[in-house]
């Protein structure tokens, strides 16, 4: 699938492409999120419906990856923290990534990962950067 019609499709801002991954940036929620998309060429169609409705989904799944978040983190006030990455993965599941606080190894990044039913998984994943 060419670029450009990877970027109508999707309505990005940007689109710089791998050997297996894309990475995007997107106008979403009021900001600029990035992300990449970790698939083949192949595997970009089939992948850009589902894209789509998470895009779509976004602001609700925002709020269930704070929540379990907040779940882990009792103390502090997930609801301040700022949607800043979303991730494609080539079997449909996806991740939010929210950054924390800048630390000898880098930036940290939370993210929160969810199946390809938009079923968050229980486990908070962490980078640096």
């Amino acid at each position: 699938m060419e670029n450009e019609r990877i970027i109508k499709a999707l309505e990005l801002k940007s689109l710089e492409k791998g050997d297996t991954i894309y990475y995007v940036t997107k106008e979403i929620m009021g900001k600029e999120l990035y992300g990449c998309i970790e698939c083949n060429e192949t595997e970009i169609e089939n992948l850009i419906g589902h894209i789509k409705n998470v895009l779509n989904s976004l602001e609700n799944l925002d709020d269930k990856a704070k929540e379990l978040i907040q779940e882990n983190y009792p103390d502090e006030d997930a609801g301040e923290l700022i949607i800043d990455a979303v991730n494609f993965y080539n079997d449909f599941t996806f991740s939010l990534g929210y950054p924390t606080e800048e630390t000898v190894a880098g930036n940290e990044y939370i993210y929160v990962k969810f199946n390809k039913d938009f079923e968050r998984e229980k486990e908070l994943i962490y980078d640096y950067y």
